[in-house]
Order: structure tokens, then C-alpha cells, then sequence
């Protein structure tokens, strides 16, 4: 019978899985699409989840909105500039 650690049991169930960090998996990319695509799927997110565009909502769905908004803003970040994407 094996024992795994822990930390073992983490790397086995999470491997080939995207992290949440990944910048393209937050914005819903693959890696071989051109900036042009990737521009468009930032401002679709954006819009969708800009804190402007959130009136009339509860306040825990605002903080979640401004939260993701700011993941999908440090994602476009990344692959937004040229010379980081590569």
C-alpha cells in the first residue's frame, strides 16, 4: 500500500489542471491565439464584470465582480504586453 504526503496528494490531483493564476485560463485564451483575440475576450470579461456596471446588485456580488475584474485587468496585463507573452 502507498502513503502519499500531503504535498504529494496535491501535485497527483492538480497536475495538468490550469491554475487560477494562469493568465490565459482567466481570460478564457489558448496560448497560440493572437493579441487581437485575446483583446477581445479582455473587454468582453471587463465589461462584463466592471465595477461601474454592477449598480443595483448586493453587496457581496459587487465584491466579487471587482474582484474578478481585477484578476481578468493583471491577466490583460500580462498578455497584453508583447514582450512578457512570449
Amino acid at each position: 500500500m502507498l502513503f502519499y504526503t500531503l504535498t504529494q496528494r496535491r501535485l497527483i490531483t492538480n497536475f495538468g489542471k490550469f491554475s487560477s493564476t494562469d493568465p490565459y485560463y482567466i481570460l478564457g485564451a489558448s496560448k497560440d491565439e493572437d493579441l487581437k483575440t485575446i483583446k477581445k475576450k479582455y473587454y468582453e470579461l471587463a465589461k462584463k464584470y466592471h465595477p461601474d456596471s454592477t449598480e443595483g446588485l448586493s453587496e457581496a456580488v459587487k465584491a466579487a465582480n471587482e474582484e474578478k475584474f481585477k484578476r481578468i485587468s493583471s491577466a490583460y496585463e500580462v498578455l497584453g504586453n508583447k514582450e512578457h507573452k512570449s
